[in-house]
């Protein structure tokens, strides 16, 4: 009873509404229901995806993806690959220390993946999702896991580094998701001096928690 005439009070108060308003509003962020839904999501999703190293096998895998039509015409090479030089490029890949190829299962069958290519200090970042799994959030986790892969994997402290067509509008609102920003470096190799917009994030910085 005392409670309710308490609450009442302050309900029919407005000064001292107010008051309690600005003190919660330093106690909280307003964000607690998005914070609880992105936790329980990514647990989800974690726990559902998995990352591993790629391997030979998964050199025509890998194939189909690259010449995949949406795949090409995002990337800053429109021409189909011709199994050979896929083969000469997979298998150098795998072998190079500098590169790192990990795929994105979900039990047990690939849906993705991620590459990162390091040259000095700034790892470069190329990734896809299989064409039956785009539209389910799946590119910002596989590029948190990867992101967490790699440096688990790597010694290395590098400046995480992408370079995003201007009309591939998905990327660039994936890259933005996962704490990238946008920069002016002063060369960058995966866009071959095409109109890219440039990502960036330091090997330590937090995902944006933004949605």
């Amino acid at each position: 009873e005392t409670i309710l005439k308490n609450l009442y009070n302050v309900l029919n108060n407005t000064k001292q509404l107010l008051f309690f308003t600005d003190k919660g509003k330093q106690l909280v962020d307003g964000n607690g229901v998005k914070k609880v839904c992105s936790v329980i999501e990514n647990t989800h999703m974690y726990g559902e995806y998995k990352l591993r190293k790629a391997i030979n096998e998964d050199l025509l895998t890998y194939y189909r993806w690259a010449n995949d039509e949406s795949v090409r015409r995002v990337s800053f090479s429109h021409e189909k690959i011709d199994l050979e030089s896929h083969q000469s490029w997979f298998h150098e890949k795998l072998n190079n220390p500098d590169s790192l190829l990990y795929v994105l299962e979900k039990s047990g069958q690939p849906v993705g993946q991620i590459r990162f290519d390091v040259e000095e200090n700034i790892a470069h970042i190329g990734y896809l999702i299989d064409s039956n799994y785009r539209g389910l959030g799946l590119g910002k986790q596989l590029i948190e896991l990867g992101i967490r892969q790699f440096i688990r994997d790597s010694s290395r402290k590098v400046t995480f580094q992408a370079a995003v067509k201007l009309e591939n509008i998905a990327s660039h609102q994936i890259f933005r998701k996962t704490g990238f920003d946008e920069v002016v470096p002063k060369t960058n190799k995966q866009s071959k001096n095409q109109a890219a917009t440039i990502y960036q994030r330091s090997c330590f910085q937090p995902a944006s928690s933004g949605v």
